[in-house]
């Protein structure tokens, strides 16, 4: 499990060009994770949070796991509205 997101993010934001770099790293961290990584990463702050839930939408081969990855992104781009007010 992880302490914090945000090194997550850091490091998946590294293989934003490589999909199934992205998609096998991520796929072993939410394994791995205790909570709910996808609820983790909608509400963190990082501007590549968002850019790697899209990726993740797109090109995780989890159907079910994309899908969630696509309503993380939506979530996240509702809260970051709200909190840019």
């Amino acid at each position: 499990s992880f302490l914090d997101v945000g090194p997550l993010v850091d490091l998946l934001a590294t293989v934003l060009d490589a999909p199934d770099a992205l998609s096998e790293l991520f796929a072993r961290s939410y394994a791995m994770a205790d909570d709910d990584l996808l609820e983790e990463l909608w509400r963190h702050d990082q501007p590549e949070t968002i850019e790697i839930l899209d990726a993740l939408g797109k090109h995780l081969p989890d159907k079910q796991l994309a899908k969630a990855a696509r309503k993380a992104a939506l979530k996240h781009r509702s809260w970051m509205a709200n909190h840019q007010r």
